[in-house]
């Protein structure tokens, strides 16, 4: 991987952070363990930036589970991030 491939996924990223309004980490990742059937589930995110490059998001349950199981303090905040945007769209914010 290039440098230019590096920075390219560092923007997309970037972009998915600005989209969900959660944090998004574009680094090497931990093997994960995902609930059975996840893919049925999974949808495209529409990024700006490389026209081939396709983001493949888990359903918010799934993504939760996976990281219940593996629970770094990190993945602890995320629940509580995926839970306060879930929150704020119900009472209409966003």
């Amino acid at each position: 991987m290039s440098v230019g491939d590096v920075e390219t996924f560092a923007r997309a990223g970037e972009a998915a952070q600005l989209e969900t309004g959660l944090l998004v980490g574009v680094e090497l990742a931990a093997v994960a363990e995902i609930p059975d059937s996840y893919r049925d589930r999974v949808r495209e995110a529409r990024i700006p930036g490389p026209e081939r490059l396709k983001v493949a998001v888990p359903d918010k349950y799934d993504l939760a589970l996976s990281k219940c199981l593996r629970c770094w303090p990190h993945d602890v905040e995320g629940i509580v991030g995926i839970h306060q945007r879930r929150a704020s769209w119900r009472r209409g914010g966003e």
